[in-house]
C-alpha cells in the first residue's frame, strides 16, 4: 500500500522501484500492511526544524536501534531493512516534542521535521487553572495530575503545547507520522485532519507528568478561517499514544463546532487530532520538465477545496502515489520548496471529483521564467583506495543538501531556487577510507546544465576516530561529519586519569584509562561501546580492563592527540584510530 502524508496523503517520499531484490515477505494482522515489504535502503536522514535549521544531537530510534544526529542534521543509514508501507521511527530531542516520524525506502535523502516546543507556561496544579497558547486554551481541574508512578503531583507545572494548523504547507511535515487510524470499532480507516495539538506537561524537577484516572481536561482549538464553514459541528478525535509502536491514530472522544474552535475533553495527553474518517482513492503520476527530464524533490500538494490540504514529494524519477479523498473537489498544485520555504509553483490545475483510482499520467511543470539548474558530476578516489560510502554536500545561499553518490561514482541534482551570480559549492567525504576531497566553488550563470568538475577524494580526514569491529572494515567518522562529538579530557588529576568519548550517527562510546606516557599501550579501566556502524552491523561491548589505548601524540593545548585502540572481550573484538584536535 503506497500513501500520502496528511490529509490521509500518508507518505512523503515514496520509492517504487529501489532494492526489489532485497524484499522478503513480512506477517502482519494489520489492514495497512497487508501488502508489506522490507526493502534494503542506503539513506541519508536530515532533520530540520519548522525554520529550516539542522537539528544536531536528536536520538532516532529504528526498530531498537538508536541514531544520533550529528552537528549537521545528518543520519546515516546503510543497508537497513524499511517496510514499503512507512516504517515508523521515534525521534526525541529535549527542545522538540517527542514524536514519531513514518519513512519509506529511499536511496537518498530523507527529510524530517521536528516540532520545537517553544516557551512554557507555568501554572499550579492545586488550582483549577486556565491556560492559553496560539491557537489553543486548556481548562485543568485543580488537582489533576499524576507523575509517572500514578502518584499526585502537587507543585508547579511547566507545559508546552502547539498547534498545527492543517491549512500551513509545513503541516504534513510536522505532523507525527501520518494519517492512517483505527475508529472506534477498530476498523481501519484514514483520515482528514482539521488540526492538531501537541501537549508535554512537566513537574519542576522536570518529571513527565499526565492526567490523574478519573480527571479531565478541556481543550478548545482554534480552526483556520479559510476551513471553518467546512468543518463538522461534531467530528471525532483522535490520539497517538507517546509510547505507541505503531504510529496510528486511535479514536477516543468528539469534538463539538463552538463558533471557531473545536472543544473537547481529554483524560490523557499525547498529540491530539481533530478528524473525519473517510473513503479514499489512489492517486498517482510523474513530473518531468520542458526538456523532458523527471525532477524529483518537488512537493505535490493536493487541496479540498474549501478545507485542509496534504502533500507528498516527487522521488528520483519525478514519480508520487498514494492515497486523496473520494467524492470531493480537489485541486493539485506542484511547487519547488527551497531550503528557506520560499515555494516556487510550478504547476496547478482542478483534479474535480474523483470516485476511482486516478493515474495523472506525466506532468509537464513550466519552469521557463524559473531558474532551473541541473547539475551533474562525478566522485573519484585517489588510487590505491576503491570509493566507499560517500555523500557530497551542496552549499548555497539556500542553505546545504547533502546528495548521495551513485553506484557508478555520479550525483545529480535538480534546484529551481538558485540564481545568476550566486556563489554554489560542492564538497565529497568518503567514510570506508576516512578522505574527503576539496571544496569546488562555482558561480551560476546563465548556462542551467552545469557539469561540475570531478570532486576528488584525496585528503585525510583533519579529526576522526574509526572503528572495526569483529574484523569488519574499518569505517572512518569524521568530526564535523558523522560524529557529534569527540574528544579527551582529563578525568582526574590525581591518578593521571583521562576519559575517551564519541558519540553521534548510531555510535556512543564512553571510556577512561591511565595516560602513562607516549607509544605505552594501558588498559582501559572501563570501555563502552554501543550502536550500529555504517555497513548496519550492531555493536555491544562492555567490559572492565580488557581493550587497550597507546596514545603516540598528547599536545592538550591547541595540537593533537593521536593513537590507536585495540582489544577483545568474548567473542567480540574492536580496533580503531583516533585524531582529535585539542
Amino acid at each position: 500500500m503506497k500513501t500520502w502524508k496528511c490529509l490521509c496523503f500518508l507518505a512523503c517520499l515514496l520509492i517504487f522501484d529501489s532494492c526489489r531484490k532485497d524484499e522478503k515477505s513480512v506477517t502482519v494482522n494489520d489492514e495497512f500492511e497487508k501488502y508489506t515489504q522490507l526493502i534494503a535502503t542506503n539513506s541519508i536522514i536530515v532533520l530540520r526544524n519548522e525554520k529550516n535549521d539542522l537539528v544536531s544531537g536528536a536520538v532516532m530510534t529504528l526498530d531498537g536501534t538508536q541514531y544520533t544526529s550529528n552537528t549537521e542534521g545528518l543520519i546515516f543509514l546503510k543497508n537497513v531493512p524499511l517496510k514499503n508501507t512507512g516504517h515508523l521511527v521515534q525521534i526525541t530531542h529535549p527542545a522538540y516534542f517527542k514524536t514519531g516520524k513514518r519513512i519509506y525506502p529511499n536511496k537518498g535523502i530523507i527529510e524530517l521535521f521536528l516540532i520545537s516546543k517553544g516557551s512554557s507556561v507555568q501554572f499550579a496544579s492545586q488550582s483549577a487553572s486556565t491556560v492559553s497558547f496560539s491557537g489553543i486554551n486548556y481548562q485543568f481541574p485543580a488537582n489533576s495530575l499524576v507523575d509517572a508512578n500514578g502518584l499526585e503531583y502537587k507543585g508547579d507545572v511547566n507545559i508546552y503545547a502547539r498547534h498545527l494548523n492543517p491549512t500551513s504547507p509545513l503541516f504534513g511535515a510536522m505532523m507525527p507520522a501520518d494519517l492512517r487510524a483505527y475508529d472506534i470499532d477498530g476498523n481501519s480507516v484514514y483520515l482528514t485532519s482539521f488540526g492538531m495539538v501537541a501537549t508535554e506537561l512537566y513537574g519542576s524537577n522536570g518529571q513527565a507528568l499526565q492526567i490523574a484516572p478519573g480527571k479531565k481536561v478541556k481543550i478548545s482549538m482554534h480552526l483556520d478561517n479559510s476551513i471553518v464553514s467546512n468543518a463538522p459541528n461534531s467530528l471525532p478525535i483522535w490520539y497517538i499514544a507517546e509510547q505507541s509502536n505503531t504510529g496510528i491514530w486511535k479514536e477516543e472522544g468528539r469534538a463539538i463546532k463552538v463558533n471557531s474552535n473545536y472543544e473537547f475533553e481529554v483524560s490523557h495527553f499525547s498529540f491530539w487530532n481533530c478528524d473525519v474518517p473517510g473513503n479514499y482513492v489512489n492517486l498517482k503520476g510523474q513530473v518531468k520538465n520542458l526538456q523532458g527530464a523527471t525532477v524529483a524533490n518537488l512537493w505535490v500538494t493536493v487541496t479540498v477545496n474549501g478545507g485542509p490540504s496534504g502533500y507528498a514529494v516527487t522521488d528520483g524519477n519525478g514519480k508520487f502515489e498514494g492515497k486523496v479523498p473520494a467524492g470531493v473537489d480537489l485541486k493539485i498544485q506542484i511547487n519547488e520548496i527551497c531550503d528557506t520555504f520560499m515555494q516556487v509553483k510550478l504547476y496547478e490545475a482542478n483534479l474535480g471529483v474523483l470516485t476511482s483510482d486516478t493515474d495523472l499520467g506525466m506532468i509537464q511543470v513550466d519552469n521557463q521564467n524559473i531558474n532551473t539548474y541541473e547539475f551533474t558530476g562525478k566522485v573519484e578516489v585517489c588510487p590505491p583506495n576503491n570509493l566507499g560510502t560517500s555523500y557530497v554536500k551542496f552549499t548555497s545561499n539556500q542553505g546545504v543538501r547533502y546528495l548521495i553518490v551513485n553506484p557508478d561514482s555520479s550525483f545529480n541534482f535538480t534546484s529551481n531556487c538558485l540564481t545568476i551570480g550566486e556563489p554554489v559549492s560542492f564538497e565529497a567525504a568518503d567514510y570506508a577510507n576516512g578522505l574527503q576531497s576539496g571544496v569546488t566553488s562555482l558561480t551560476l550563470t546563465n548556462q542551467k546544465n552545469v557539469q561540475v568538475p570531478n570532486l576528488t577524494i584525496c585528503t585525510a580526514f583533519d579529526e576522526y576516530v574509526s572503528v572495526s569491529y569483529n574484523g569488519s572494515q574499518e569505517y572512518y567518522y569524521k568530526r564535523d561529519g558523522r560524529i557529534l562529538s569527540i574528544g579527551i579530557y582529563q578525568d582526574s588529576l590525581a591518578t593521571n586519569e583521562y576519559a575517551f568519548y564519541f558519540y553521534g550517527s548510531g555510535l556512543e562510546s564512553f571510556n577512561r584509562f591511565v595516560y602513562n606516557g607516549l607509544n605505552v599501550p594501558s588498559p582501559f579501566l572501563n570501555f563502552y561501546l554501543v550502536g550500529t556502524l555504517i555497513n548496519g552491523t550492531s555493536l555491544n561491548l562492555v567490559c572492565t580492563q580488557c581493550l587497550n589505548i597507546e596514545i603516540s601524540q598528547f599536545d592538550l593545548t591547541g595540537g593533537y592527540i593521536i593513537g590507536k585502540y585495540w582489544g577483545t572481550s568474548g567473542q567480540n573484538s574492536v580496533s580503531g584510530k583516533f585524531r582529535i584536535k585539542t
